[in-house]
This record gives C-alpha cells, sequence and structure tokens, in this order.
C-alpha cells in the first residue's frame, strides 16, 4: 500500500517510516492491527515535522547537541521530553467538550480528573488511574495516555483520576509506588471510602498498580474494591517463556528496551528485580481484592499475565482473565473499529460497576 502523507516527510523521516513498514509487514500480525500501527506513525512522524519546522532543526541541535531526525528515532529522552512539550501545545484532548478536566496536585505530584457528563454527580466513587511507559515516559498532559482513561471514563460512568506519578531516571524506585500510596491515602483523606475506589493501569501502570495493592496490604490499610491490570508489568526480571515464544509477533516490545528501563528505575539503588515491590510476579498474593486482568496473545507480557492471574487464583483471589487472541500491548489503545477494542473497553466498563454493585 502506498501512503501518500509520508511523501512529503523529510528524506530522513520518509526512510524511517518505510523502515517503520517493512518491520510490522515481517511480524506477524492481522492486517487491522498493523494498519493502524501504520497510520499511527505516521501521524506522529507529521507532528515532529511540524515541531522541527516551527522550532528550527539547527536550533534543536544547538539546544540539545543532537540531531532532532536523529533524535526521534533513538527516541533520545531529553529530545522526546522537549518534543512532548509540543504535543501538548498542539494537540486537542482526545474527548468532547463536555468531558470535565482538571489537573489539581497531591503534595507536590499532579493529577488529572477526568470526568464524563454522567459521572459529574458522583462524589463517591473514583477510578486511580496510573499511566504506562515503561517507568520511564508518560505523562497525564499527553494526548495519547489520555485516551484510554476516558475511554474507560467513559465506559464506567465513574470519574477516573489520572495520576503523574514519578518517573525514571530523575524520579526512580520507589518514587513512584511511594506516589501511589500517597494518593490512595490522599483519596480516603478526602472522604472516599476504600470499597468506592478501584486502581487500574496499563503496562508499567498494571504493575504498579499491583505493586501498590502489597504496599498498602503491608501498611496495614484497608485496600480498594478491586484492581484492573492491562497487559500488566509484573516481571521486570524477564523470566516469562513469551519473551521467546511471541518475540515475533510483539509489535510494540522488545526485551532490550524493556532492559533499558528497568536499568533507570532500579539500577541506582541497587534494587533485585525479583523484588515484589518492583516485580509483583514474585509476591505473596493473598487477600488481594478481586482483579481484572487483560492481555494480548500476541506480547511478550503473555506468559507472566497468565501465570500472575492463576497464582492470585490459587491464592485465593477472585480473578477474572481475559486473553486476546492476535492482539498487541494494551490494545485497548488501538482504534475502535478493531472490534477486541470496543469489547474490552465495553468488559472494563462492565467489571468497574459489577463491583462498585451500581448493576447486578
Amino acid at each position: 500500500m502506498v501512503y501518500t502523507e509520508s511523501e512529503n516527510f523529510s528524506p530522513e523521516m520518509k526512510a524511517h517510516f518505510q523502515g517503520v513498514v517493512k518491520f510490522l509487514e515481517r511480524r506477524i500480525i492481522r492486517s487491522d492491527v498493523k494498519e493502524n500501527f501504520i497510520r499511527n506513525n505516521l501521524t506522529m512522524i507529521q507532528n515532529l515535522e511540524a515541531y522541527i519546522k516551527e522550532t528550527g532543526r539547527d536550533n534543536i541541535k544547538r539546544n540539545l547537541n543532537i540531531d532532532p531526525y536523529e533524535a526521534y528515532i533513538k527516541q533520545d529522552p531529553k529530545f522526546m521530553r522537549e518534543y512532548s512539550y509540543f504535543i501538548i501545545k498542539t494537540t486537542k484532548l482526545p474527548f468532547p467538550d463536555d468531558v470535565h478536566t482538571e489537573i489539581i496536585h497531591i503534595g507536590k505530584v499532579p493529577a488529572r480528573w477526568i470526568i464524563v457528563p454522567e459521572a459529574k454527580d458522583n462524589h463517591k466513587h473514583v477510578l486511580l488511574h496510573l499511566h504506562g511507559g515503561g517507568y520511564v515516559g508518560g505523562s497525564i498532559k499527553m494526548p495519547g495516555n489520555v485516551l484510554l482513561p476516558y475511554r474507560v471514563a467513559n465506559a464506567s460512568k465513574i470519574p477516573v483520576l489520572m495520576l503523574n506519578y514519578g518517573l525514571a531516571p530523575k524520579r526512580p524506585y520507589p518514587i513512584g509506588l511511594n506516589d501511589s500510596v500517597n494518593a490512595y491515602k490522599w483519596l480516603i483523606s478526602e472522604g472516599y471510602k476504600p470499597e468506592n475506589i478501584i486502581i487500574w493501569g496499563g503496562s508499567a501502570g498494571g504493575g504498579l498498580t499491583m505493586a501498590t495493592l502489597l504496599k498498602l496490604r503491608e501498611l496495614g490499610i484497608t485496600l480498594p474494591r478491586a484492581a484492573i491490570g492491562l497487559s500488566p508489568w509484573v516481571d521486570l526480571a524477564f523470566e516469562g517463556e513469551s519473551y521467546n515464544t511471541r518475540k515475533k509477533k510483539d509489535v510494540a516490545l522488545t526485551k532490550e528496551g524493556l532492559a533499558q528501563g528497568v536499568e533507570m528505575y532500579i539500577g541506582a539503588s541497587g534494587t533485585d528485580p525479583h523484588d515484589p515491590y518492583v516485580s509483583p510476579f514474585y509476591a505473596d498474593l493473598q487477600d488481594l481484592p478481586p482483579l481484572l486482568i487483560e492481555v494480548g496473545d500476541w506480547e511478550v507480557f503473555l506468559s507472566e499475565d497468565t501465570q500472575f492471574a492463576q497464582r492470585a487464583k490459587e491464592a485465593g483471589v477472585d480473578v477474572t482473565l481475559n486473553v486476546y487472541p492476535e492482539m498487541p500491548h494494551v490494545h485497548q489503545n488501538l482504534d475502535l473499529t478493531i472490534p477486541e477494542v470496543q469489547q474490552s473497553i465495553d468488559r472494563i466498563g462492565t467489571f468497574i460497576r459489577k463491583h462498585f454493585e451500581l448493576i447486578q
């Protein structure tokens, strides 16, 4: 297929985009999923070209000591942070104008409310959301990170509070975990009862969700009503067999890329990657609240997530596990025209309303 949008790209980005297309074509991937990834890459490169045009290639190179095209391809952290400010400034948040959103602070940690019209009078229930990003990326201000919380808020009709927890390398483990625990304690101090709180997240945010439950249990704090992990990263020691069996199917994650994030997250502290507050997979899972675990069959987290769910069941936890054939990592972020995306969002909404006893 010819993507005419790429004809206006710089030579560097035209070559990069062609490489992305070839990479996806080599993967064992469903056509609609592949097309979604390609379209997302087109949009990202279009935004990049707009940023470079506005800021100036030479200015970026002089300020950051790296060429912006090279920096984008390498995903240079300093460049991507500066680029993200441009995205935040120029890109509309992915929800209608009647959705209420505001940024607050829990101590010094920013958080964002997302409240759909049907939830504006609900001051009883709340969904505490922990975004993904490998413990090194993500933001409550980035449109891409806001999309999934909006979808879940819309499906559940419950207010969502996104937390901008601390990220490595500037704020490595255990800062993000402490931020999450403190946010939960803050919600309780604001009058929310534990039985009316659900913690949830995807990828690293899903792993942090499980770690937060473990830390709350250790502190003797009443646990939330339930928790949700979407493709949760629960084993930072990389012992799952899916790193081999799904290596050629996963279009989002590689062990090598994830390992760089692990080093930034726990390397400075010397924390063992088997530590249960880093890798909940290795924890005693008794007495946790009901869990919803969702994972794609074509991602490297498959084995650790299915085994984590099984271990939780064996520990007496009420676990709902949904495995989606031919789906990639956190597929809930993909286009709603893909049937499994809408199916998953609907299931998440039903799980939330069921455990809040808003439906039978």
